[in-house]
């Protein structure tokens, strides 16, 4: 009986870890695989550069030139990948006249665009 408890005890332990090394094996979207949404409709330049940092996850320095008063609106149907929807926004900032440049791995700087 004491073996066959032992015996018992043993599979439940490989069994349970066996388990873990499932768990610890499947594929977790990374934050950067989970797909966007974006739905500004008529919104502040300030909040697309908001948006911008968090998908980036970098500090964003904004020139004290940089105006404010505009607004852009982006809309859309359905999720897009985080690389196309930071792109998008780069996009609509730029023909807003604002660019944006990422300087090292952590940083970027907002300001006016180049004519």
């Amino acid at each position: 009986m004491t073996a066959l408890w032992f015996l018992a005890i043993r599979v439940f332990i490989i069994a349970c870890f066996m388990s873990e090394v499932a768990f610890a094996q499947s594929p977790s979207p990374a934050a950067r695989d989970i797909p966007v949404s974006i739905r500004m409709p008529n919104s502040q330049i300030s909040d697309f550069i908001k948006l911008y940092q968090s998908l980036t996850k970098r500090t964003v320095w904004i020139d004290a030139q940089l105006r404010f008063d505009r607004k852009i609106s982006i809309v859309l149907e359905r999720p897009i990948p985080r690389p196309e929807a930071i792109s998008l926004i780069r996009d609509e900032l730029r023909k807003q006249g604002v660019e944006i440049r990422e300087v090292g791995e952590t940083e970027a700087y907002a300001s006016r665009a180049a004519p």
